[in-house]
């Protein structure tokens, strides 16, 4: 396996995991949140919002990262 392909797969590993860990931090620091009655996008507002936020850029370049694996797997299958 190439370069190429293994940091997406790596990401696509531990992005997940961290996404969680990073919205459990966030609502332990949020008082008053109850996971099961509010909305996740909630903790990126306010007093430590810093940690969603972080969590929100940390997924989506994990998401960019993946569509760029599946172009090479695609376009190496193809040619």
């Amino acid at each position: 396996m190439n370069q190429q392909t293994t940091l997406p797969a790596v990401c696509g590993i531990f992005a997940p995991l961290l996404t969680v860990a990073l919205w459990a931090v966030a609502s332990v620091l949020r008082p008053g949140y109850d996971q099961l009655a509010h909305k996740g996008s909630e903790l990126g507002t306010g007093q430590n919002s810093i940690v969603m936020n972080v969590n929100f850029l940390v997924t989506g370049m994990k998401n960019r990262d993946l569509t760029e694996l599946e172009s090479l797997v695609w376009n190496k299958n193809l040619g």
